[in-house]
């Protein structure tokens, strides 16, 4: 019996030496933000719990994002504008243009467009208020997260893409050859490492069938 355990645990190692030569690959990839004009929803911060819920009801819950490869374009509604103005955005710290692109005096709404160079900047509304006599700023916070394309934006590439885009072309068919060499030679070891593990797998075998009849004539 302790013959054929040891056997059992010979067959049981050599196929797990086996089972090392098994492998995946796992891929991870980034999405890059298309050339288009998107509606999301926004967010606001105050230092103070009462700067929070004016900032909130002043500034509409959604917004508009136009990104191309040369700028951003932000477009922020307003409502409750009958006691406000002087409407100011402040982009990175510094004061940008601001271009009013609807305003309807009836309703108390307005709808202002600032331009970036990046989406991911540092944006804050700053407003005057009548009845308190002075300026209220806040921060406005864009949720890229769950933002939902309205319009796609067909841009053409820069010379610099192009060129780029053929470097990269050239690059990755240099490096589609080589990762095939380098398979094939994987490959050939790979199965050179498993056509000895199954010869001593059968050597050891056989041996154990050999030990097994020497032990039973005795």
């Amino acid at each position: 019996m302790k013959i054929f355990d040891k056997i059992r645990g010979l067959i049981l190692g050599i196929f797990a030496v086996i089972l090392t030569f098994s492998f995946s690959n796992v891929v991870y990839g980034s999405e890059e933000v298309e050339s288009g004009i998107y509606e999301l929803k926004n967010s606001v911060y105050h230092e103070s719990d009462v700067g929070m819920s004016m900032a909130r009801s002043y500034l509409d819950e959604t917004m508009q994002v136009k990104i191309t490869k040369s700028e951003v374009v932000f477009t922020i509604g307003f409502s409750g504008t009958a006691y406000m103005n002087n409407y100011r955005i402040a982009i990175d710290g510094a004061e940008v243009p601001v271009e009013i692109v609807e305003e309807n005096s009836e309703a108390g709404t307005i709808k202002l467009q600032v331009k970036a160079s990046s989406k991911d900047v540092d944006m804050k509304a700053k407003i005057y208020v009548d009845p308190m006599g002075r300026d209220v700023e806040f921060s406005v916070i864009p949720d890229y997260e769950n933002m939902t394309l309205i319009e796609a934006i067909e841009e053409e590439p820069t010379v610099e893409e192009t060129v780029n885009n053929e470097e990269s072309n050239n690059n990755e068919e240099d490096e589609a050859v080589v990762a095939e060499e380098e398979n094939s030679e994987v490959a050939e070891k790979s199965n050179s490492t498993l056509t000895v593990v199954i010869i001593a797998a059968i050597v050891v075998i056989a041996i154990g069938v050999v030990a097994l009849k020497v032990k039973l004539k005795k």
